[in-house]
């Protein structure tokens, strides 16, 4: 992927430099698989680099290295490829029998480490988010994605901590672990 200002003089000063490039090396840029990517600029202008650089013109979003790539904001539609994929993990590890300690273990280093890469690169709207959090944490206590019906052992904000720092609350018991005492 190659940036260049959208003037017409320093796509003719990238080009040179590639063609250059490809006579030391014997690298040839791919035509086919090249496009040219514009925002704000001329009509006259976009047309001029395409002739200068012989690629043709593509649509923006598009993917790079898996990520969306627009000329806007994201809209949240063009988030579901990447909740598709952590709804595609969670189903997968659905059919396996995982304690507790096995499901939080594929949420913190698969499915965060996901949404880090995501995050690295795009702001995720407060919906998306939320989302992730609901189908991990439903994963996390019923196995799986989407259904969730067991009340949760552990507070959620607890599961994305250090594992020292985890704390839980007994829970009540009906029975009393003291003997009852029978008259004499």
């Amino acid at each position: 992927m190659l940036f260049s200002r959208g003037d017409v003089e320093s796509v003719q000063l990238l080009m040179n430099k590639m063609r250059r490039f490809g006579d030391c090396s014997g690298l040839r840029v791919s035509m086919e698989k090249s496009n040219l990517y514009a925002a704000g600029i001329s009509r006259d202008d976009l047309e001029a680099i395409k002739f200068i650089s012989g690629f043709s013109e593509g649509r923006f979003p598009f993917r790079y290295l898996g990520l969306p790539v627009a000329s806007t904001k994201l809209t949240i539609a063009q988030f579901h490829p990447f909740t598709d994929r952590i709804a595609g993990y969670l189903n997968a590890w659905a059919g396996m029998k995982l304690s507790y300690a096995g499901r939080c273990e594929l949420i913190r280093s698969i499915l965060q480490g996901v949404e880090c890469f995501w995050l690295a690169s795009l702001y995720i709207p407060a919906g998306i988010r939320d989302r992730l959090i609901r189908m991990c944490r439903n994963f996390l206590w019923g196995g799986q994605c989407y259904v969730f019906k067991k009340k949760a052992l552990v507070a959620w904000e607890s599961i994305l901590s250090r594992p020292d720092q985890i704390k839980t609350r007994p829970r009540k018991s009906n029975y009393s672990n003291a003997k009852k005492s029978t008259p004499k």
